[in-house]
């Protein structure tokens, strides 16, 4: 059980997930309800940001996360940028080739 410690986890965390694993099964661990962080951006400001990258082109994620903090004093990573516009239903395009 421990070689899982690898994937970033701690062992209490792991050993948490175990345990409720035994317990509950599939079923326990799905009703877990993991909802994650409140975003940077509020709903009015990423349908804002849907509204603009809708009528706008840019060639990076890097760009956009530029455009927000211009626009809404709020830094994004670019990794962060990534999840936010696949969240936004936005694909991505790896243009690096």
């Amino acid at each position: 059980m421990l070689d899982y410690c690898k994937s970033g986890q701690d062992e209490q965390t792991i050993r948490s997930y175990f345990l409720l694993y035994k317990e509950s099964g599939e079923y326990g661990l799905v009703q877990m309800n993991y909802t994650g962080k409140e975003p940077f951006l509020n709903e009015k400001q990423q349908a804002e940001l849907v509204q603009h990258l809708d009528g706008n082109i840019y060639f990076s994620s890097r760009e956009i996360c530029h455009y927000v903090t211009a626009t809404y004093s709020v830094k994004y990573s670019v990794t962060g940028m990534k999840y936010l516009l696949h969240r936004l239903g936005f694909p991505y395009i790896n243009t690096a080739d």
